[in-house]
This record gives C-alpha cells, structure tokens and sequence, in this order.
C-alpha cells in the first residue's frame, strides 16, 4: 500500500507541473485502494473485520464506486473527497494511537507510526478543505507512501531480529 500511495503522489504531484491527470480519475483510485485493501485483507481503519456477506458488498460497492469516479468526470466528487478524509481521518488517529502504545516497538518504529499517522490525518484534512492546492496533496502522499515503505521494512526487520534471538534461561 505504501508504494502505491508513493506512485500516487507522483502522479498527483506531476499535475502540477503541467501534466494532463484528471483528479477524480486519481481520487477515485484511491477509493479502490482503500477497498481493495478492505477486500482482500479485511483491513478497515479501525481494525480487521472478518469476512463476511455484508462485508464484501460493503467493498464491491465502494470499489464500484471508485471506478465510476475514475470513468466518469465529476461523478461524485464532493462525496468520494469526504469518504477519502473520514478514512484518512480516522486511520490517522488510530496510527497516531497505536505508535503510542506499542510496547515493545523501537524508538524508530514508533516515530514512524506517529509519522505515517499526523500524514494521514493531515491528508484527510486537506481533502475537507476545498482551496488546497493539488501540491500540497500530492506531497502528503509522497511523503505518506514512502514512511509506510519505511515502516514496513523497519517492522519485517524487527520481527526478523525477533525470531533470531535465543530467550535467555
């Protein structure tokens, strides 16, 4: 996810330079990433849900959703911004929550978690407000996709290291 959230605020940040990338076409790529993600592994901002009926028309209809707003110019734009901020909003705050409270985690992760966290909720934050620039946007996701590349490889590194140390007797 966090690669693609890097690819994404290349894209977004290229539009900015004169590039012709439509940002409902590109908002609505992000709903089907969060969907998708929603989907496949049952990650919701506030945790993991079990595979369920309701669960899964809950995420085809969002991904539909997504692909009707990356088809379609203007199709749902306001509503499509506001569900891209609550998400952003509340895996945020949940993030910012759980670097604080991990025990056993490193200095490192921690301050990553807190990092992806204030950049999520500031990336929410930014869609809410209408007269942002598109800069700003594709800055955050920049920054966002690469401390969730960073905090992905720092945690597999550690789980690595915990599976090497030998408890002591």
């Amino acid at each position: 996810m966090g690669f693609l959230l890097f690819l994404l605020g290349i894209v977004v940040t290229l539009s900015v330079f004169g590039y012709p990338v439509s940002l409902n076409g590109v908002y609505g790529l992000l709903v089907i990433m969060f969907f998708l993600q929603f989907l496949s592994a049952g990650s919701t901002p506030l945790g993991y849900v079990p595979r369920s009926v309701p669960v899964l028309l809950i995420g085809f209809a969002g991904t539909g959703l997504g692909i009707l707003s990356c088809c379609i110019p203007g199709f749902l734009e306001w509503g499509i911004c506001l569900l891209i901020a609550v998400l952003s909003i509340t895996a945020g705050a949940v993030n910012m929550y759980s670097g604080c409270v991990r025990i056993r985690w490193t200095r490192l992760l921690r301050f990553n978690c807190l990092l992806c966290g204030m950049l999520s909720a500031m990336f929410g934050v930014n869609m809410l407000v209408p007269f942002v620039s598109p800069f700003y946007v594709g800055m955050i996701l920049l920054l966002f996709g690469g401390s969730l590349c960073t905090f992905g490889f720092l945690l597999n590194r550690q789980d690595t290291t915990d599976e090497n140390t030998v408890p002591a007797e």
